[in-house]
This record gives structure tokens, C-alpha cells and sequence, in this order.
């Protein structure tokens, strides 16, 4: 329970004690769920130490993530799109609200995500904590709870600016866009019909996707099966096909790595199928492990892509919990790999050096720090070491010269041997 609230004066901000709820919050949850006909969700948070601690403290279901109030106030919120959906639907057409609801929906993310018991209070910047920033849930012994309505931190009048100005970018196709939802090693597409692939995959161990999807799905799915009962015909999302390392599911760091390297491989393969012959690949990955690094790369060859580059980006902010951490890696990098290589020569020894050494330069420019700049350029200097490489190369040692090249250049720059979640 809140211990104590905010109070915005002219003279400043001042701290009150909390007295406690004037409402029968139960007696109003029971009456929304009510007005929904449901019930709340059941479905059982997987007890993984580690991974979702709350669950060993009694935090067992999707419900007990959340204070009374907090649930109350996500409640509403589905029954107000449910409403907003019908009023469209009189108004205007089913398939109309149906585009409104999709995009509103992200409010339902907002609250779950920024205002349940695993929401914390950043006291550096006086921010909330997002709850589901991964890679499993943490377990917080206290918990900062917003107000959705106000102006303050994580409100949803800021989210609906967002979604709004999302909606705003979308352009006007020429043809409407194919979204297939489905498994990526299993496509129902012909062969060589596609320009390019763009993908973000799983990052082995990095994230326990499913776990933190259903946080959300279950919610959405309470709220708006009734509008889209094609997206949410099942309690849960499929995790049996989640292309991910877990030592949970596999029972061993070995076995979840093979796992992940074969269901990997097996969608590139699928993609490859799909790719034209002048198709371009392009993959965007990080990870902390040498392991990692070999493991990717072996997927993408051996689903018979060349990779032809690399190139860095950053995506975590310096001012997030993650990014703060001393020596946290920032950067993900884009692999760019071809179907057929014959435009892209085998690059000598002299351009290899030539093209690290430029990168290395700029990135310094742009301030980038060497941590930072130690990942890209291992990356880039390996995707270039193995394009055009011979099928029977051993790749994880030309990986690891590659790391060890960058390590004498940048001694601040170094993965690590981690046990695996």
C-alpha cells in the first residue's frame, strides 16, 4: 500500500501522509467486472527464480501484480474502450473502431507496464520505473503509484499524444499492407517474392518475451477479445515456439543455446526461401557474450545468408536504469547479409582495417564512448572477416580473432561470461 502522496503548492512539493482508500475498492472492482462480464484473469506467472521473482513472494497471478486501486483504475480503462468501440461502430463503421481501439490500446500498455506493484520511483529525476523493462520481473519491495489523469509522470494524456503523433507518421500505401501473424520458420508465401527482410529477433537470453507479453495480453485480451477474437483466441501467448535460450524450458546452458541457434537458423532459412535472388537481409542484434556474438552469426550462415557488413546504433538512453549501470553496454548493431554474394567481393586485409579504423573515428566524433565503440567495431570488423568465407570455416575462431583484435585496440571494451537465466 502507498505510505504517502504529493501535493503540488506554490510553495512546492509536499509529502502527506496516505490515509488510506475512502471507497470499497473490492465492492468496485467486483461491479466493473460486472459491466465487463469477466473475471479476472487466471493464468498462472511461471515460478522461475531469477526470472519472475514475485511469484515466490505469493505475486502468483496476473491480478496480484497490481494494488486494488491500480487495478480498479486498468479496469475502467477496458470498459472505456469497449464504449468508445460502440460509439464508433453507431457512428461511423465496426472496421473504423476496430483501427481506433487497435491504437488506443496502447493505453492499456501504459498502465500495466508504468502502474502496477512493480513500478518504482526514480528519485534522481522524480520518474517512474517501468515495470516491464525485462529481462524477467523483478521483485520491488516498494512501489510509487500515479495518477493516470494528471499531468505527472507515466499520464495517460501524454501516451494518448503519442499514439496520436505514431498514427500521424503512418503513410498512404498505394495497396493495403499484408500483416500475416504467424511463426516465422513457416511462412505462407511463395518462394522468392520478397525485396528484403528487417527483423529484430529474440537475443537469446536477453528477454523472456512471452513472460512479459502476457503482463499486457492478458489485459487486452479481458478487455477486447470481444473486437478482435482472432487475436486472442488463446489464454496466453504460444511461448512452446518462443525462439529464446532458456534454461528453464531446455534444462541447460548448452541445450538452450542449441535450441535458440536452431530455431533461429530455421527462420532465416524460411527467409532466405522467401528472399529474390538480389534480396538484402538485414538484422538488428546485441548481446554481452562472445557466445552470443558465434551463436548469431552461425545462424545467418548457416541458413546460407553472406554477411556483407555491420553497422552500430544506440538504443539504450544513458539516463535509464539499465543505461546508468558502470560499463552497461548501449549499442545494437544492424547485420546486413546477402542471398547471393557475387556483388559483394571478399574484402582484403588493408580494407578491413581501412573500414574499422573510419568507424572508429567517427563514432569518437559523435562522442560515442569506448565501451560503446569496442562493440561496434568487433562487429563490423566481423561481419567483414566472414564475408565470402569458405562453407567449411571455422567460425566461432575467426569470431573470437576478431574479438581479441578489438580487445588490443579498446581494453575498456569486453564481453562477458555470464551465467544463463
Amino acid at each position: 500500500m502507498p505510505v504517502a502522496c504529493c501535493l503540488v503548492t506554490k510553495a512546492g512539493k509536499q509529502y502527506v501522509t496516505y490515509e488510506g482508500d475512502k471507497l470499497a475498492i473490492q465492492n468496485l472492482i467486483a461491479a466493473e467486472l460486472s459491466l465487463l462480464e469477466e473475471e479476472l484473469p487466471e493464468i498462472e506467472l511461471p515460478k522461475w527464480s531469477g526470472i519472475a521473482n514475485p511469484t515466490l513472494y505469493g505475486m502468483t497471478k496476473h491480478s496480484s501484480l497490481f494494488a486494488p486501486r491500480q487495478l480498479l483504475v486498468l479496469l475502467r480503462l477496458l470498459r472505456g474502450l469497449r464504449t468508445v468501440y460502440h460509439q464508433i461502430c453507431t457512428r461511423v463503421n465496426s472496421d473504423a473502431a476496430r483501427a481506433v481501439i487497435a491504437c488506443l490500446s496502447g493505453l492499456i500498455d501504459q498502465l500495466v507496464d508504468w502502474n502496477c506493484a512493480l513500478s518504482v520511483w526514480l528519485p534522481t529525476n522524480e520518474q517512474v520505473g517501468r515495470s516491464l523493462a525485462g529481462p524477467g520481473l523483478p521483485m520491488q519491495w516498494n512501489f510509487v503509484e500515479i495518477n493516470p489523469l494528471g499531468t505527472g509522470p507515466a499520464n495517460l494524456w501524454d501516451k494518448l499524444k503519442r499514439i496520436v503523433q505514431a498514427v500521424a507518421t503512418i503513410p498512404q500505401f498505394a495497396q493495403v499492407p499484408l500483416v500475416i501473424s504467424g511463426t516465422a520458420t513457416q511462412i505462407d508465401l511463395p518462394d522468392g517474392c520478397v525485396d528484403a527482410i528487417v527483423t529484430d529477433p529474440p537475443y537469446a537470453d536477453n528477454l523472456y518475451y512471452s513472460l512479459l507479453a502476457d503482463c499486457i495480453y492478458n489485459w487486452k485480451r479481458l478487455g477486447l477479445r470481444h473486437i478482435f477474437p482472432e487475436d486472442f483466441q488463446y489464454p496466453a501467448s504460444p511461448t512452446a515456439s518462443e525462439i529464446v535460450a532458456s534454461t528453464k524450458r531446455q534444462g541447460s546452458s548448452e541445450a538452450a543455446m542449441s535450441f535458440y541457434r536452431n530455431e533461429l537458423q530455421a527462420a532465416l532459412a524460411e527467409g532466405y526461401r522467401l528472399l529474390k535472388p538480389d534480396g538484402i537481409l538485414s538484422l538488428i542484434f546485441t548481446h554481452s557474450t562472445l557466445e552470443g556474438w558465434i551463436t548469431i552469426f552461425s545462424a545467418i550462415l548457416g541458413a546460407g545468408f553472406h554477411p556483407v557488413t555491420a553497422w552500430p546504433f544506440c538504443i539504450e538512453r544513458k539516463a535509464r536504469p539499465r543505461g546508468m549501470a558502470k560499463g552497461a553496454i548501449n549499442a545494437s548493431c544492424v547485420i546486413v547479409a546477402a542471398k547471393e554474394i557475387g556483388d559483394y567481393p571478399k574484402p582484403d586485409s588493408l580494407f578491413i582495417e581501412r573500414q574499422v579504423k573510419n568507424l572508429a573515428a567517427s563514432l569518437t566524433a559523435d562522442g560515442w564512448n569506448k565501451t560503446d565503440i569496442g562493440m561496434a567495431l568487433f562487429v563490423h570488423r566481423t561481419a567483414l572477416c566472414l564475408r565470402g568465407i569458405d562453407s567449411g570455416a571455422e567460425i566461432g575462431y575467426m569470431i573470437k580473432e576478431c574479438y581479441e583484435v578489438t580487445r588490443n585496440l579498446i581494453a575498456d571494451f569486453q564481453l562477458t561470461s555470464r551465467k544463463m537465466l
